[in-house]
């Protein structure tokens, strides 16, 4: 498994003996903004998401065209005089003596870390599934609680919870991942790339290496069929290539026809 204090070891600003950065500010956020794309929510433990959401917020809140990660010295310092929170410290501690990592190196190591935790949560997602499919399960929390049982609620939770691993794979960024002036204006360029020519985002890939490898992914003017045996997620996989028309800037319809006879 890989180690999350190593992710973390290389987007804060740590010094060696003669005070020098171990990583270029310019580094660390560029690896900062690779960690945005794949790991857009805290994660589960609560020193990291503690750590996580400083992190984040240090960054956005930077004034000016170059924001810039905070230094170890003023993490422990923030931790330690103003939250007072010891399991944050001992992380801290844990990180410091992790080999960082930037450039292609981090983003594999993250996304090493990131396939391992997907599969984690698909195994999760599964082992819901199978039991609203059978027996039945509560999902949510409070007055949102509702109970979900059958077929059609197994597969409808299946969507839903598959979402953020199917965002990931398509790489497209969200508005919680635009931190900096350099991500708005990579954000303006490709918008702007698209408006003058639309049919420049032709070859919409599935994701799916098999299709790919032979289609090349999905053409302007070409009719794509999608057919399976009734519940096998034929419109949630429709639905999902339609949206990446629509953000690669295409003219997009979705139409369904559905036979009850």
């Amino acid at each position: 498994m890989t180690d999350l204090d190593l992710v973390f070891r290389s987007i804060i600003n740590f010094k060696n003996a003669e005070g020098t950065p171990t990583i270029p500010q310019q580094d660390l956020l560029r690896n900062f903004r690779a960690l945005q794309e794949v790991v857009p929510a805290a994660p589960e433990d609560k020193a990291y998401r503690s750590l996580y959401s400083f992190l984040y917020g240090f960054v956005k809140e930077c004034s000016g065209a170059a924001p810039e990660l905070p230094s170890y010295e003023f993490v422990k310092n923030y931790f330690e005089n103003i939250e007072g929170n010891e399991s944050v410290l001992a992380l801290l501690e844990k990180i410091k003596g992790q080999q960082p990592y930037v450039g292609q190196d981090f983003r594999r190591v993250l996304r090493m870390y990131n396939d391992e935790q997907n599969v984690l949560k698909l195994e999760r997602v599964l082992s819901n599934v199978n039991k609203i499919a059978t027996t039945g399960m509560d999902v949510g929390v409070g007055k949102k609680k509702q109970k979900y049982k059958g077929v059609m609620d197994a597969i409808n939770y299946f969507a839903v919870e598959t979402k953020e691993i199917q965002r990931q794979v398509t790489g497209i960024k969200l508005e919680s991942q635009i931190i900096s002036q350099e991500d708005v204006s990579e954000s303006l360029m490709e918008y702007e790339k698209t408006k003058r020519d639309p049919l420049d985002a032709i070859g919409i890939t599935t994701g799916l290496t098999h299709i790919d490898k032979h289609l090349k992914g999905l053409k302007n003017t070409e009719l794509m069929l999608v057919a399976a045996a009734p519940g096998h997620c034929k419109t949630t996989f429709s639905l999902n290539m339609a949206y990446r028309a629509v953000y690669g800037g295409w003219n997009t319809a979705f139409v369904t026809l559905n036979d009850y006879a």
